[in-house]
């Protein structure tokens, strides 16, 4: 009876999902490779010929997948820049369309999206229930019983994009079975790398890396199992003395870090001199040496004539990737409270 409650609403619910994606098939393209498993690559810009659409293609099986990927018909890509979106997916045609392919013109500049767009043929294949107006366990493991997954009017509107369902599962299926890449040398080397680093669109949402009870769903349901090394973790407080906090971070290498101070008066965030950015960010690199902790003198994050005259409180967010992988997280943790006795408390 569920089943046939949830396949009627579907049904119902379709032009409204439909209308989110719009395909209509052009047959003017310019270049076409025919996967093995049958899937049409076409490309609608000089841009990506047929070779670049077959390393598209290896791109493609980069990212985890099982029975699902036969049902996928078709990746386009069209040149012109979609001015409210990257790419789409139609669930009722089965067809990826990726857009800016004449400016996005590298496997590297596609794998981000592809990898999310595959996502939503991911969910719809294993989880189609995922964008019906009913309690689901995904929903409930997921806690987005009271996301906007159903305003599909809101679906355009800034801001709201990644409160919705399908949004939160591709992005999710991005962080748990997406293609992966090493951090690459040049950003290590400009200090871009948690600028370029791939992470969850929706920052409010728990840790999807580090939640064992939705994954060992998401693993039953598809038979798919997620690496345990794309696990990140978020930093966990221990404790705050004479200044000094500490936070207890992952057993593991290669994960750098990067805690972020704010201040702030009231509602309204202290300005500071540009080299704050500098003496308000301190990263850490873990190796294990760290013994799985991190400790931080908070009076480091304050400029000389704060330390007499600043009353307030400091927001901490923390930023962590996997140099090994481009997976990476970004919270906001808590606030502390700064007194005139210069004592930080929590």
């Amino acid at each position: 009876m569920k089943r046939t409650i949830s396949v009627l609403l579907i049904v119902f619910l379709l032009p409204f999902v439909l209308s989110l994606s719009p395909t209509v098939y052009d047959p003017n393209y310019v270049a076409k490779y025919q996967s093995p498993e049958g899937i049409q690559f076409l490309s609608y810009t000089h841009t990506w010929n047929k070779e670049k659409l077959e390393n598209l293609y290896k791109e493609l099986l980069r990212n985890q997948h099982g029975p699902e990927l036969n049902t996928l018909r078709e990746v386009r890509i069209k040149g012109e820049t979609n001015p409210t979106k990257t790419g789409d997916y139609n669930p009722a045609t089965n067809v990826i369309t990726l857009y800016d392919g004449d400016a996005q013109n590298t496997i590297e500049s596609m794998r981000r999206v592809l990898s999310h767009e595959y996502g939503h043929h991911f969910a719809f294949y294993y989880v189609p229930q995922h964008v019906l107006p009913i309690s689901t366990k995904w929903k409930t493991l997921r806690g987005a019983e009271d996301t906007f997954s159903l305003s599909f009017w809101n679906y355009s509107t800034e801001g709201n994009h990644k409160w919705f369902t399908p949004e939160i599962f591709a992005e999710d299926y991005v962080m748990l079975y997406g293609s992966t890449r090493k951090v690459s040398n040049e950003d290590i080397a400009n200090g871009t790398v948690f600028q370029h680093m791939v992470k969850h669109e929706n920052e409010y949402l728990p840790n999807v890396l580090e939640d064992i009870p939705l994954q060992r769903y998401v693993e039953k349901v598809s038979g798919l199992q997620v690496d345990t090394k794309r696990i990140i973790k978020v930093p966990q407080f221990v404790g705050l003395k004479n200044n000094i906090i500490t936070f207890e971070i992952m057993k593991r290498e290669n994960i750098l870090y990067r805690f972020s101070f704010d201040y702030y008066e009231g509602n309204k965030k202290v300005q500071t001199p540009e080299n704050w950015v500098h003496r308000g960010s301190y990263a850490f690199t873990s190796t294990p040496d760290t013994n799985g902790r991190i400790s931080i003198n908070l009076e480091d994050t304050l400029l000389e004539e704060q330390k007499d005259t600043f009353t307030g409180s400091v927001q901490i967010t923390v930023e962590a990737v996997d140099l090994n992988t481009n997976l990476g997280l970004k919270k906001d943790l808590f606030s502390l409270k700064y007194g005139a006795d210069k004592k930080f408390t929590k």
